[in-house]
């Protein structure tokens, strides 16, 4: 939150990309950053834009100040409340939620289907083989060491698992199989110490580690403020 003598109170949200630390930010290396005309702004269809209108509906503010910055330079942005807007999206989580959600805790006929199938078909667990830091893994366990080069797109047994949400978007973290399009936007990586999965595509994290262990913005922040 921010509070401004002549604006107010507003919503603060910030960026700071790992992959672009050593460039300035433009919406030539960032996916959410768009050109119109002479000014860059954020995608309005990005779920950073959804993520800020969530966070000023919930907290009954009318602006936010969106901040994307690297050690080169920042781009700061004034967001405004849009309620026709948030109201849609409002409706299509109800929708959902009665929808999918509700169903199948009454039923839990997904649950029973992915248990049917695995007896079935004796699927075993190839889990082991799998690099924890491998994309969108989403388990609760410390993600294994990369350096310099693409991690492995593996695959593992599809089974009832706890539902891990990015940090950054709020969106569920899929496994590949589960993914419609396949696009490396989707995949998932953890971070070494808060434990927390985020979407490559929101992070900006392109699949090059060049590092033992991977940090998120906010952990990268305190460990550096900690110095």
């Amino acid at each position: 939150m921010v509070e401004c003598s002549c604006c107010g109170s507003c919503v603060l949200e910030v960026k700071r990309p790992l992959s672009i630390a050593h460039t300035i930010q433009s919406h030539e290396n960032l996916t959410y950053l768009v050109k119109e005309g002479s000014n860059i702004t954020l995608q309005r269809n990005h779920n950073y834009y959804i993520q800020i209108q969530g966070q000023m509906a919930i907290c009954n503010k009318q602006w936010c100040d969106f901040f994307v910055f690297t050690k080169h330079g920042h781009h700061l942005e004034r967001i405004l409340f849009q309620k026709d807007y948030w109201e849609k999206i409002v409706s299509n989580l109800e929708n959902f939620f009665l929808k999918y959600v509700v169903v199948e805790l009454l039923t839990q006929d997904i649950k029973k289907k992915v248990a049917h199938t695995e007896t079935s078909s004796g699927m075993k667990s190839i889990s082991n083989s799998i690099p924890l830091l491998a994309i969108s893994t989403c388990k609760p366990t410390k993600p294994t060491q990369a350096k310099g080069k693409k991690l492995n797109k593996g695959r593992k047994k599809v089974e009832p698992k706890p539902i891990y949400l990015c940090g950054s978007c709020q969106q569920t973290c899929l496994e590949i199989d589960e993914l419609d399009n396949n696009c490396e936007s989707d995949y998932s990586i953890g971070c070494d110490k808060c434990r927390k999965w985020f979407h490559w595509g929101c992070i900006g994290f392109d699949g090059m580690l060049n590092m033992d262990k991977w940090y998120c913005d906010d952990c990268e922040a305190s460990k550096e403020n900690s110095l």
